[in-house]
């Protein structure tokens, strides 16, 4: 080979380690949210969706490391068959890329309709059923200085107090307007005693000034949308990179190609 194919072959090579340590890096991503229960992401999707979503993700991370492997095999060797093959799935990885984004996009004024109605399930049929959500909801609530999804009264109609089914208003706890709330409703630095009365008051839980008295919805949202443009924003980065990078191997694909058609000539 030439000195300028020389160089396009190293910066292929060098382009499938990044997309093997970004590969590595998804794997790794994946598995800490499957075994983390307190990501706040997981609070906008339902929790077997939630699953399925992070086993798509370990899928793409390990994929992403076979054709990385695959790539650089095909430069070191100069393989024509696994550059073609490195490129055609590089092109399919990257237009399924394009289209999640783009569906991303045109829905994302969806995102608070969603996150509400999930949040509000989450409290009213799941917290002290299921152990992630309870934990999750908890950090929620201590970590933006929160109760509830619109406030304190949310709690009311919730299995934590009682109620039958969360979908369905159960008036012999709010004709009685008597409802507990979890301790981390209480204010950071409460003390514990004082936080196991106040958590149990009556009407007057709202207006408590130990009980957070704003709902979690809108520093929710917030939290979610500022997380999801850092993902954007990396996701944007990769696919430059990875176009970057399928343009290097179909040149270099065609160097190859070239060099062994003089050969053959000679």
């Amino acid at each position: 080979m030439n000195c300028c194919c020389s160089i396009v072959k190293f910066f292929v090579i060098l382009m499938n380690l990044v997309f093997w340590i970004a590969g590595i890096g998804i794997v790794a991503l994946a598995v800490w949210m499957l075994i983390d229960p307190t990501f706040m992401i997981s609070l906008t999707q339902e929790h077997q969706n939630y699953q399925y979503a992070l086993f798509i993700l370990l899928g793409i991370g390990i994929l992403l490391v076979l054709l990385a492997f695959c790539g650089c095999c095909g430069a070191l060797k100069e393989s024509q068959c696994m550059l073609v093959s490195f490129f055609c799935c590089m092109l399919i990885v990257l237009t399924a890329e394009i289209a999640a984004g783009v569906w991303s996009y045109q829905n994302s004024d969806k995102l608070e309709s969603f996150v509400k109605a999930n949040f509000q399930y989450t409290i009213n049929n799941e917290y002290k059923v299921i152990e992630a959500r309870t934990e999750i909801v908890d950090v929620i609530q201590t970590h933006l200085q929160c109760c509830g999804v619109n406030g304190p009264s949310d709690w009311s109609n919730s299995k934590y107090n009682g109620a039958k089914s969360g979908n369905i208003v159960d008036y012999a706890i709010t004709s009685k307007l008597a409802y507990a709330v979890p301790p981390s409703c209480c204010k950071n630095g409460t003390e514990k005693s004082l936080c196991e009365t106040s958590r149990k008051g009556t009407i007057t839980t709202s207006l408590n000034p130990v009980i957070y008295n704003k709902g979690c919805m809108e520093k929710v949202v917030a939290e979610v949308k500022r997380n999801l443009h850092y993902v954007l924003l990396g996701g944007l980065i990769i696919i430059a990179v990875q176009l970057f990078g399928i343009l290097l191997v179909l040149c270099l694909c065609c160097a190859v190609k070239r060099n062994k058609d003089d050969d053959y000539k000679d």
